[in-house]
């Protein structure tokens, strides 16, 4: 029943991720969630990290709101853990790609954990 759940949930993140869809994406963010996020201005000793989902609602709007393109790709679905790599990419040809993996209960993301590569 729960690798049931955590399919479904993959299934509508990834057409609103691809689709850039923040208000698809927010619906699928439990209100508890803990999104812990990685990169070069957020080191391992030091991440970003938000707790609830009004904090994560903004980051996620303004992702989504910039004009790039995303793609989903190398997804692993377990019972209640998703983990996938998000290809992204700007009109002029800038690159990032995400490694996400999250944790799913009763069909709702509750933990994120983001690593961010960007070209530079």
């Amino acid at each position: 029943m729960a690798t049931t759940t955590a399919h479904a949930t993959f299934h509508v993140l990834r057409e609103a991720i691809e689709g850039r869809d923040a208000d698809a994406i927010l619906r699928l963010i439990a209100e508890n969630a803990v999104m812990v996020n990685y990169d070069k201005r957020n080191p391992p000793s030091v991440p970003a990290r938000l707790e609830g989902k009004a904090a994560i609602d903004p980051v996620f709007r303004d992702i989504y709101g910039r004009d790039m393109t995303h793609e989903i790709r190398d997804e692993v679905i377990g019972e209640d853990r998703i983990s996938f790599n998000e290809w992204c990419e700007y009109p002029d040809g800038l690159r990032v790609i995400a490694s996400n993996v999250l944790d799913i209960r009763d069909g709702k993301i509750v933990r994120a954990c983001i690593n961010q590569t960007w070209d530079e």
